[in-house]
């Protein structure tokens, strides 16, 4: 898991470092980790609606990464077994393998 945190007032870097004793103590069990990437849109935000309201749970771990200036990120509610990250926009990337 981790969190996002932005650089200082001079800076747009953003980073992200591990959270530590994320479950309750003593807990060892492996959990899944789902992660949802999001980049505003129409059809984006409706299908963010459907999974905050249809995906959500409390047997896995979640972290919402937000692409671009957006406020939907308000739509995701907090829970001990979610994160948010912020990302500013950035250019698309493609890989070819």
């Amino acid at each position: 898991m981790f969190e996002c945190q932005t650089g200082d007032a001079d800076s747009d870097a953003i980073y992200s470092r591990p959270i530590h004793d994320v479950r309750p103590s003593g807990t060892t069990e492996s959990r899944p980790l789902v992660l949802y990437a999001y980049k505003e849109s129409e059809s984006a935000r409706k299908n963010l609606e459907f999974f905050v309201k249809q995906g959500l749970h409390g047997r896995a771990d979640f972290v919402f990464i937000f692409n671009g200036e957006t406020r939907d990120s308000e739509l995701v509610p907090q829970r001990r077994n979610i994160r948010i990250g912020m990302w500013p926009e950035a250019p698309l990337v493609r890989l070819s393998l």
